[in-house]
């Protein structure tokens, strides 16, 4: 894939806020902030023409979200195409000619800028892919992760048993293309494309005694395996929280497995019916059809269907699910004020969440 050219400078900076990674932060800081219950509306300028971006939740001020805007600004002359928040106070920029810049902080490794680099407060462009063409990153905790247009997948940081301060190759998916990871609190997944471009395959290992892996086992797989029970289901996007995964089929499906277990109660939330504590292997949500994205917060899930419906389940707290309240949901429920939106974009962070809605040209 060949690189576009870059724009002249001064040209506008194109950023698309996403904050699809899982795990912000283990921590509540003093500068918490509660946006709203329900859906509050916001305007923006984006490459698609106008549109209203709505944010429910909790966001951490100071922490993720001005902390988060600000320094890539600074990156003048650069055409950032995405922009991915992660768990342990990292960040990750991807340029539209495929370059990756981190900033944060990187005492695990997550950064991908050696040993001797524990923390920077300004973009640092990753210089050991610097010769790659980046088409998808992914931030957790303590990792970060990148694809290439070449199908490599690239990780790096801290997991339950491994420890890279700078990207590494992942040797056991060599031969393989990958075309998309999604990163958990201590879990890694792939979604591989075979060799008859039609057919998916999606790979995990890492952490699994929540059933995060799908393997049917709680057991720690420290190399990338086959999920079994998808092997017949072709996969079309992936998504994970702390300890939870979700994807969807080319038959807009959604399916999921591990586990959403509120803090102050034992039942499962992860919209299984009958579930009692996690799934080991993955299980269709009955009351979805027509998924066409899918986001996974720290420990709840959101999905819009094809009539542009969002759905949203799992812990409630801080307003994360936007119905309005605290309450947990344990099947989907509809985002009432968002009924009379079209969606086109879709994320989801520890415990608030972002669209973005076409403009519909009235001045409510």
């Amino acid at each position: 894939m060949e690189a576009p050219d870059l724009p002249a400078e001064g040209d506008t900076i194109e950023q698309q806020i996403a904050f699809a990674d899982p795990v912000q932060s283990q921590q509540a800081g003093e500068d918490d902030q509660n946006v709203d219950f329900a859906a509050e509306r916001k305007e923006r300028e984006s490459g698609w023409g106008l549109e209203q971006a709505y944010v429910w939740g909790k966001v951490m001020r100071g922490r993720g979200y001005p902390a988060y805007f600000r320094p890539f600004e600074e990156v003048r002359g650069i055409p950032i195409r995405k922009v991915v928040a992660g768990g342990g106070y990292h960040w990750a920029a991807l340029s539209i000619n495929g370059q990756m810049y981190v900033c944060g902080q990187g005492e695990d490794g997550q950064l991908g800028l050696g040993a001797d680099i524990g923390s920077c407060d300004r973009p640092v462009l990753l210089g050991t892919l610097q010769n790659k063409f980046v088409t998808q990153i992914s931030v957790g905790v303590a990792q970060t992760a990148a694809v290439t247009a070449e199908g490599e997948l690239y990780l790096w940081g801290t997991s339950s048993f491994d420890s890279q301060s700078v990207p590494r190759l992942v040797d056991a998916l060599k031969g393989k293309r990958v075309e998309q990871v999604a990163l958990g609190l201590y879990h890694v997944a792939a979604l591989i494309r075979e060799a008859d471009e039609v057919s998916t395959r999606v790979y995990t290992w890492g952490r699994g005694d929540k059933g995060q892996l799908g393997h049917g086992t709680r057991r720690e797989y420290r190399k990338p395996t086959i999920i079994e029970a998808l092997k017949k289901v072709n996969v079309l996007h992936i998504a994970s929280g702390e300890v939870h995964m979700a994807v969807i089929t080319d038959k807009n499906r959604l399916i999921m497995w591990g586990s959403i277990v509120s803090p102050d109660s034992d039942k499962d939330l992860l919209g299984v019916p009958g579930s009692q504590s996690c799934i080991l292997k993955p299980k269709k949500i009955p009351r979805l059809k027509n998924v066409t994205m899918a986001a996974c917060g720290a420990r709840y899930t959101v999905a819009v269907t094809k009539s542009g419906a969002v759905f949203t389940w799992g812990y409630g707290n801080y307003g994360c699910l936007g119905h309005g309240t605290r309450e947990n949901a344990v099947a989907p429920l509809r985002v009432h004020a968002l009924r009379r939106e079209v969606v086109k974009e879709l994320s989801a962070g520890l415990y608030h969440c972002l669209v973005a809605t076409e403009m519909d040209g009235s001045d409510e």
